[in-house]
């Protein structure tokens, strides 16, 4: 591409418009999930007008473009430009949002929470579900839909589990593995117990 056209006359998807649009992306990708289950706060993907990438545009041409403007003129983004970074961040904030991530993290966690003696979803549905797909913890879970208890944030007042999978069996125990073999910063390791009996696969707190 010459850069030496004016913004206006250049055509195609640009390298530079890719990044742009990358790193925007990214910003929706964990700002739009964080925003709404972790802050509770304005949901800037609750429909297919997608805010967020209109207010990400909106930024990009009224503050950075003009910026580019007054250095280099041959610095502006063109038309082709500015449309392929709102596409991939419309796109984005389609799939951060309700286009999947709203929908598919309370049906993974549902299953647990909203399991009931009436609706027997204990022995009907979650024999069948992977035990690596969802996550398992009773009390991450019931913070999700309730919430933390008042000062605790992830470690504090809640241990936060993590699963180990090994390729082969691991013959030890428990305690051993827990007190020799996981060296953690920052943090403690309260317990480690196999999931379902297996020995090569454990759980972390």
């Amino acid at each position: 591409m010459d850069a030496s056209k004016k913004p206006a006359d250049r055509a195609g998807i640009s390298v530079r418009a890719m990044l742009v649009g990358a790193v925007l992306c990214g910003a929706i990708a964990v700002g739009l999930p964080y925003g709404e289950f972790v802050l509770n706060g304005t949901q800037l993907g609750l429909n297919s007008s997608t805010p967020a990438a209109f207010f990400l545009l909106f930024l990009l041409v009224a503050f950075v473009q003009p910026l580019l403007g007054l250095v280099r003129q041959d610095w502006l983004f063109s038309r082709a430009e500015l449309l392929s970074i709102a596409v991939m961040m419309m796109i984005t904030t389609a799939i951060a949002a309700r286009g999947f991530i709203s929908i598919a993290v309370p049906i993974l966690t549902g299953i647990f929470y909203f399991a009931s003696p009436e609706n027997n979803w204990e022995e009907l549905l979650l024999p069948h579900v992977p035990t690596w797909l969802i996550p398992y913890d009773a009390q991450a879970i019931q913070g999700f839909y309730e919430g933390l208890p008042e000062g605790a944030h992830g470690g504090a007042g809640m241990p936060f589990p993590i699963r180990l999978a090994s390729s082969e069996a691991v013959s030890t125990t428990p305690e051993a593995l827990r007190d020799h073999a996981l060296e953690v910063t920052n943090a403690t390791v309260e317990a480690v117990s196999r999931v379902d009996e297996r020995s090569d696969l454990w759980e972390v707190r």
